[in-house]
């Protein structure tokens, strides 16, 4: 146990870990309990693969590899580390099988393999598979927001497998989530010369370098990588992220889309999260149509993500476009994440706009009490105060509202509009 969960889940992962150090008989007797906790299945797919391939069970692991999801964003290492292990076993064919020539992360993998290269970590110790399991459980934390509990599992899996660019990686991450950029950006600089990884760690770079306002050494970064031999879809988009930070729209809204012709080109798909945001920059840029045609496409994808539901939602509401369809997709986004402060106020303004002002008012009260930091959402409720007639209320939002919105010139400026003259 430590601050932030009970571990205890971990507990038959280590044990069939250390049987199989010991040379005990059926290591893997521990992973075979049923049931087994929902927590421990979800890890341990991923460490019998490994512990099977330790064992020189290749066929069973070769199996259980390529069973799993392609969707899974932890697929592509895994894949990746069970071909390394394949390649020490003398095994390229099995090798090659992991490896789609289709996925632009797997393709470069595929290729070290052709060559006689290991383009992964075999894991075949306790400790070295104790650090990838950390270290997953950590990434995991941190989309969690638990970032304080993540940099002690990752530096944790640090100390268990100091020499995994992987588990280096994900350490850089943490650090990052806890704010120590610095700490992050030297943590990276020792793996600089891996050619493992390297599109994740260029992403972990570049979101360091923004958080501590590095932005032009962040652009160049992502330009340097977007224009070399070999670039692919994750440079592109990076580009395409680097330039909105810049607020440069239009160059934005281009690399997005050659992202975009690089997924799809040989018959794939793009994913929905780059057509929501090259149609987010072509939105920005001011081409509305074809804006709004990429965000319809980015909800066509995956109707279930409450992100691009609400993005397309309120850039409608911002144009007044068919308010009725607007409200429906942010209600949907709202049922899928009621706890989004984001979320909610969308969902409110789209009543005020519509003339429903005492729900309005219910619902952007909520999304105030959720997220207080956010200017606009303090702005929306006094909108809504002032048309209800409660202009002392409103006067009070609008003053909560502009402290919030002290380092934004256009916003404060507008806000001062409406406490002094009211709601135009």
């Amino acid at each position: 146990k430590m601050d932030g969960g009970n571990f205890d889940f971990l507990v038959p992962i280590f044990r069939a870990w250390v049987k199989a150090g010991a040379r005990e008989a059926d290591p893997l007797a521990p992973l075979n309990v049923r049931p087994l906790q929902a927590l421990t299945g979800a890890y341990s797919r991923e460490q019998r693969i490994y512990l099977l391939l330790a064992l020189k069970q290749s066929d069973e692991a070769v199996a259980a590899a390529r069973a799993l999801p392609v969707a899974d964003p932890r697929s592509a290492s895994i894949r990746i580390n069970a071909a390394s292990r394949l390649v020490g076993l003398k095994d390229r064919a099995s090798a090659l099988a992991l490896l789609s020539e289709n996925d632009p992360v797997l393709s470069v993998a595929r290729s070290q393999v052709e060559r006689g290269q290991s383009p992964g970590q075999s894991i075949l110790t306790a400790p070295e598979a104790a650090g990838i399991l950390l270290a997953r459980l950590a990434s995991d934390l941190l989309r969690d927001n638990a970032a304080a509990t993540a940099l002690r599992l990752a530096r944790l899996g640090s100390f268990a497998a100091p020499n995994s660019a992987e588990v280096g990686l994900v350490l850089a991450q943490s650090l990052s989530g806890a704010g120590n950029q610095n700490a992050a950006l030297a943590t990276l600089a020792l793996w600089q010369d891996d050619t493992r990884f390297v599109s994740a760690r260029q992403d972990v770079n570049f979101a360091a370098l923004q958080k501590s306002g590095r932005d032009e050494d962040a652009l160049a970064l992502a330009e340097a990588a977007a224009s070399a031999a070999g670039a692919n879809l994750y440079d592109q988009a990076r580009l395409g992220d680097a330039l909105s930070a810049r607020k440069l729209f239009d160059r934005a809204a281009m690399a997005y889309r050659k992202a975009i012709d690089l997924a799809e080109a040989g018959g794939g798909q793009a994913p929905w999260a780059l057509w929501l945001s090259y149609g987010g920059a072509l939105d920005s840029a001011g081409d509305w149509p074809n804006g709004k045609a990429a965000l319809q496409k980015a909800v066509a994808l995956d109707p279930e993500q409450p992100g691009s539901l609400n993005h397309l939602g309120y850039a409608m509401l911002e144009r007044r476009d068919n308010l009725d369809e607007a409200t429906r997709l942010i209600a949907k986004a709202a049922s899928l994440r009621p706890d989004d402060a984001a979320i909610t106020d969308s969902l409110g303004w789209a009543f005020f706009l519509r003339g429903q002002t005492a729900e309005s008012i219910a619902v952007l009260e909520r999304a105030v009490a959720t997220d207080p930091t956010v200017a606009e959402l303090g702005e929306h409720l006094g909108d809504a105060y002032w048309k209800a007639g409660r202009r002392v209320d409103a006067r009070y939002a609008w003053d909560a509202a502009l402290i919030q919105a002290r380092d934004d010139a256009a916003v404060s400026s507008r806000i001062k509009g409406k406490i002094a003259d009211g709601l135009k």
